[in-house]
């Protein structure tokens, strides 16, 4: 579809999307640091491993699940952030049970971890993948972990990145919690 050819094949159609966006949203080029790399990376501490693994409190997920906008296009279950902060205090056993579950490695369901990539058109009548945003549906339970655990990666990054390293430092500063 992208060199404009009509593609009427049901497999090439289903292909097709799955390859053009897929060269644009996966980087497949590996990197490695040069041998001669200046910086030592610094031990993990156990006490940080230990603080990683810990299962946030409920205040700490209380915390997440109300900073998720309200607005959001609700997962594929239709349940939004909205619902779960309107009906927070009925649900917050059920979800710190979920949270905790996952910090001690309970596989999840795939109901919490799916995520379905929508195309919207970005006009009236697209001609190519090109003409196409993609979009992700995720469940909220999805959003809340993720969140957890950025929080959590955030705080012990930057004492496991030299900040100096030749370019490294961006990435501290990436994952630098946002006023």
């Amino acid at each position: 579809m992208d060199n404009q050819q009509e593609i009427t094949d049901s497999t090439q159609i289903k292909e097709s999307p799955v390859h053009f966006f897929g060269s644009i949203l996966c980087d497949t080029s590996a990197t490695s640091l040069p041998h001669d790399f200046p910086f030592q990376f610094p031990q993990v501490q156990q006490d940080a491993i230990f603080n990683l693994c810990q299962p946030p409190s409920q205040e700490d997920i209380k915390e997440v699940v109300f900073s998720i906008n309200k607005d959001n296009v609700a997962g594929l279950d239709r349940l939004s952030s909205a619902f779960f902060q309107a009906c927070w205090d009925t649900i917050v056993e059920d979800v710190f049970a979920a949270v905790t579950n996952f910090f001690r490695g309970t596989p999840m369901p795939r109901s919490f971890t799916a995520t379905s990539i929508i195309l919207i058109p970005k006009n009236d009548s697209p001609q190519s993948w090109s003409e196409f945003k993609p979009i992700s549906l995720c469940y909220v339970t999805n959003k809340i972990l993720s969140k957890l655990v950025y929080t959590k990666i955030s705080h012990a990054l930057p004492h496991l990145i030299p900040i100096p390293a030749h370019g490294l430092g961006l990435i501290a500063d990436i994952f630098s919690p946002k006023k």
